[in-house]
């Protein structure tokens, strides 16, 4: 670790050394989700203060088959470009609470892109990428 690396991606870079495809797509998945319900809250006038933590968000895809995982990280993934494209359509540049920082709505999919493809890369390096 870095002496500017944040601990959050220190830790996050330490858990996705022995993570299967499965587990990666499940923590995607789950933050997929999870940015939706702040720009959810955010739309309708009620911004979360807290980001449910990974152990709170996962489990639910974690449990899933592949097919079904799959479908719900699709799904997750358009419900979320959806939603933060109708917030930017009505609000210029906002800023959500995610994480304990303020980020801009905008940058969230920009997050989720470099997320997938750090997975796509650890799962290739480790030989577990499924093509």
């Amino acid at each position: 670790m870095s002496d500017d690396q944040p601990v959050e991606v220190a830790e996050f870079l330490g858990a996705l050394d022995s993570a299967t495809p499965e587990a990666l797509a499940a923590h995607i998945a789950g933050n997929y989700w999870e940015i939706t319900r702040h720009v959810e809250t955010y739309l309708a006038g009620t911004p979360l203060m807290r980001t449910r933590t990974f152990d709170e968000r996962e489990p639910e895809f974690r449990m899933l088959s592949a097919p079904e995982l799959t479908r719900a990280f699709e799904a997750g993934e358009a419900r979320m470009r959806v939603r933060i494209e109708e917030l930017l359509s009505i609000q210029d540049n906002p800023v959500l609470r995610l994480a304990n920082r303020q980020m801009h709505a905008a940058g969230f999919l920009k997050h989720s892109r470099s997320e997938c493809a750090e997975a796509d890369t650890r799962a290739n390096a480790s030989g577990n990428a499924r093509r």
